[in-house]
């Protein structure tokens, strides 16, 4: 679904990734892990066609991404930033209706067919009862689910999130890693998230991929643990924990 063939990517002469070759899968579900400044964001941005300052390719369900016009691309991946979204006023069905941009006619307007998609999405993420609630009202979980509810009525076989779980408490943490599980799983999508959870990275996903710079170490969850390299990311003191 999304390759990486002979990537490299940095910023202000500093090198983050080098020579970088992996892939992603469909119906999986991947963390993207390292520690703060070594690029996950970067990369993420890259994949999601917001960054050119790279070497190498990235591929796209077959086709180099810059190849892909922006139109395409919003047909084939979504990306859910960092960012909170509280726009005064607005609506969560109004929030999530953006995501149908792609798709809807020349001057913009949705066909009761997209309306249909917007509250199935909401209601894949449990928020259908706040269709009618504005964003400036409710909690950072309440907003990240709707936030996935417009990647979802977007209708790509791709997500990206950074940082998906920041600022959520534990329980919202989990609830959340558990719905994008379920997503790639039952939906058949490909699902790459950053975050700092080293937990909730190793044991709720089917793969992990760290940065450790100029290096990505992509592998199976169960490999991954087994293989030590998780140690780097712990202090000296907590290099005995089993996460």
């Amino acid at each position: 679904m999304i390759k990486l063939i002979d990537l490299s990517i940095g910023f202000k002469c500093r090198n983050l990734l080098s020579d970088v070759t992996t892939s992603f899968k469909e119906a999986t579900l991947t963390s993207l892990i390292g520690r703060n400044g070594t690029g996950k964001s970067t990369l993420l941005r890259a994949i999601a066609a917001l960054n050119p300052n790279y070497t190498g390719s990235i591929v796209l369900d077959g086709k180099d991404i810059r190849t892909i016009g922006p139109a395409a691309i919003a047909r084939k991946l979504a990306f859910v930033s960092t960012q909170r979204t509280r726009i005064p006023s607005m609506k969560c069905v109004d929030a999530v209706a953006i995501g149908r941009a792609p798709y809807t006619n020349w001057i913009g307007r949705m066909q009761k067919q997209d309306e249909e998609i917007v509250m199935r999405s909401l209601t894949e993420v449990g928020m259908e009862s706040f269709a009618g609630r504005t964003l400036d009202t409710m909690s950072d979980g309440e907003c990240q689910r709707v936030m996935i509810a417009r990647a979802l009525a977007q209708d790509t076989p791709v997500i990206l999130l950074d940082e998906p779980t920041s600022f959520l408490d534990m329980p919202g943490r989990y609830d959340l890693v558990t719905l994008l599980s379920r997503l790639a799983h039952d939906r058949g999508k490909c699902i790459l998230f950053s975050t700092h959870e080293l937990d909730i990275a190793t044991r709720m996903c089917d793969e992990v991929a760290m940065i450790d710079t100029p290096f990505l170490i992509h592998l199976p969850a169960h490999d991954f643990i087994a293989s030590g390299h998780l140690s780097r990311l712990l202090p000296p003191q907590a290099s005995g924990l089993s996460l």
